[in-house]
């Protein structure tokens, strides 16, 4: 009986010990259907194991025999088994979204997905999904798990990919899973997730959308506050320079403001003697504070993310301030800390509370609001400056 052993690089083929080595040579081999395969390959020289000759492929074989031993046809997802459904749409939910998926294999040993396209997605079936020809011959159902998309002008695609192979031999199935934007007038409207909160009074912490705001010499509106240009002014972030905008915000409220860096905005910036660097302050102003408690401020890829670091936060590294008082400030910049990407959308979040104790799956915000939170509302002032006033970017 004769024993073939195939990966990518090297061929092993169990033959008659001694055989001369060659410098090239082609090995047929026949199969008990009488089926034959044939090798162009290197030298042939003994291999560690007795009895054994072994040869490094040059090509792919050739020929009706090509297939892996003890398997009857090459490896296929069949004429109607392929990963399915082929595309499916989900609607957006603040605890994230979840699909099944089915495929078959035909002529498989192992079969392994990968999830590619928008960031996140996660298998909840471990992969490999099958390592074995009885395994792999069975109908299988795998679970993909998406990040809840808070976006709320653009779907997030992800790609997901079941590759099954035997030997040398593979083939793959493909799945479109759209997760689609977050639902409510643009910008969005008010984000939909809670930030649970340790304080008496406060069982959490919910996102606020229309707020009062004051521009001091610009006069007090109502701005919807999901909008970071909105709240901030221009046609694009990072909005007008220098904007003092006084919010009245709930003590049981948050603002969570959308933007979106514009393309090649960050590769654009080329240092001057005037601006040397890149970077932006959300300054506290000590203008129009009416509370000695603090501010805690991030900037994340998921709204209302107050997490300030570690697996499972959406905020970005080094983009979070704790309890910040008048005179003290989150920046962001080109490059270090708290780095901005271009076309990445952004939020930035505002609480008057305590994050540090806040976890991805649990912890609470302690409020930071006291007594001269008048009738329940803080006075909350954010100056947007930096470095950016005379980038020619903006």
């Amino acid at each position: 009986m004769q024993r073939l052993l195939i990966s990518t690089a090297a061929l092993s083929v169990a033959l008659l010990a001694g055989a001369p080595a060659q410098a090239q040579t082609t090995i047929k081999i026949t199969m008990p259907d009488s089926s034959s395969c044939v090798y162009p390959t290197g030298p042939v020289s003994s291999n560690s194991t007795a009895g054994q000759l072994q040869a490094t492929a040059t090509a792919a074989g050739s020929g009706a025999g090509c297939t892996p031993i003890g398997v009857g046809s090459s490896v296929s997802f069949g004429p109607a088994s392929p990963l399915a459904p082929a595309s499916t749409t989900l609607t957006s939910n603040a605890a994230g979204e979840s699909a099944t998926l089915t495929f078959q294999a035909v002529g498989a040993t192992q079969c392994t997905g990968v999830i590619s396209g928008a960031a996140g997605g996660t298998f909840t079936t471990a992969s490999p999904f099958c390592t074995d020809s009885v395994g792999c011959a069975a109908q299988k159902s795998i679970g993909v798990s998406l990040p809840y998309n808070n976006d709320t002008m653009n779907a997030k695609t992800y790609d997901v990919a079941v590759t099954c192979s035997a030997g040398i031999q593979s083939a793959v199935s493909h799945a479109t899973v759209i997760v689609n934007k977050l639902g409510g007038p643009p910008p969005g409207g008010a984000c939909q997730k809670t930030v649970p909160s340790g304080t008496a009074g406060i069982t959490s912490f919910v996102s606020a959308a229309n707020l009062s705001v004051n521009y001091l010499s610009g006069g007090v509106r109502s701005v919807d506050t999901s909008s970071f240009t909105n709240v901030f002014g221009g046609t694009h972030w990072p909005g007008t320079f220098g904007m003092l905008a006084i919010a009245s915000l709930p003590k049981d409220k948050y603002m969570s403001m959308q933007f979106t860096v514009p393309d090649g905005y960050m590769e654009g910036f080329v240092p001057t003697s005037q601006t040397p660097s890149l970077y932006g302050n959300y300054f506290i102003s000590e203008t129009g504070y009416s509370g000695t408690g603090s501010i805690s401020i991030t900037i994340s890829t998921n709204c209302g993310d107050f997490v300030p670091a570690g697996p499972g936060s959406s905020v970005v590294p080094g983009c979070w301030q704790n309890k910040l008082i008048a005179d003290r400030y989150l920046s962001w910049t080109k490059s270090s800390s708290c780095q901005l990407s271009s076309g990445q959308t952004y939020y930035l979040n505002v609480i008057n509370a305590n994050i540090l104790n806040l976890t991805p799956t649990g912890g609470t915000a302690t409020s930071t609001a006291d007594a001269h939170c008048q009738g329940g509302v803080c006075t909350v002032p954010i100056q947007n400056t930096g470095s950016w006033a005379n980038y020619s970017g903006n």
